[in-house]
């Protein structure tokens, strides 16, 4: 600035929602139909939700060259919110009476990532430099099926929910 008097200020927000779903949703209809050879199974039946999120920000302020006061203000917000849902909903049908699956499996995963960088600076006879950076991450993975019709399988039921989270701040 090279003045008696310098001010830098910066302000970072980001504000970040996804929602990643796999789903027989309340009121559909899932019609299970065996192939043409002699079995009654009509094989598996998979239901998988993926989701890679990112949310990153950066706040920086620098003052250079004041003479008597500097001041370099920063401050960085970052709010996420993620969903991953595999998910047999509640009033969700299915019907097999052409055949049962031999296998059902609900997978959901989800890698949830955010960084928050607030850099400041100021150079000065007095110098100031106010920074601050503030994470929050809600991060929801979730393989499930809810109350309803029975759900007849000849084999296994397998829920699977992986959820991974790295904040940086």
């Amino acid at each position: 600035s090279g003045g008696e008097l310098g001010i830098a200020g910066s302000l970072g927000i980001n504000v970040f929602e996804a929602n990643a779903a796999a789903r027989l949703g309340t009121g559909s209809t899932l019609t299970l139909r065996d192939g043409a050879d002699s079995a009654s199974n009509t094989g598996a039946l998979n239901i998988a939700a993926t989701s890679a999120t990112m949310a990153g920000i950066r706040a920086g302020a620098d003052v250079q060259g004041a003479e008597n006061v500097g001041v370099g203000a920063s401050f960085a917000l970052n709010i996420t919110d993620h969903t991953t849902l595999a998910s047999i909903d509640s009033g969700a049908v299915t019907t097999n009476a052409l055949g049962t699956p031999d296998n059902v499996t609900l997978q959901s995963t989800g890698a949830y990532a955010m960084r928050t960088d607030a850099i400041g600076g100021a150079e000065g006879g007095k110098a100031i430099t106010p920074v601050a950076a503030v994470s929050l991450a809600q991060n929801d993975t979730t393989a499930r099926v809810q109350a309803g019709a029975a759900l007849e399988i000849s084999g296994s039921l397998s829920l699977e929910a992986t959820g991974r989270g790295s904040t940086v701040t």
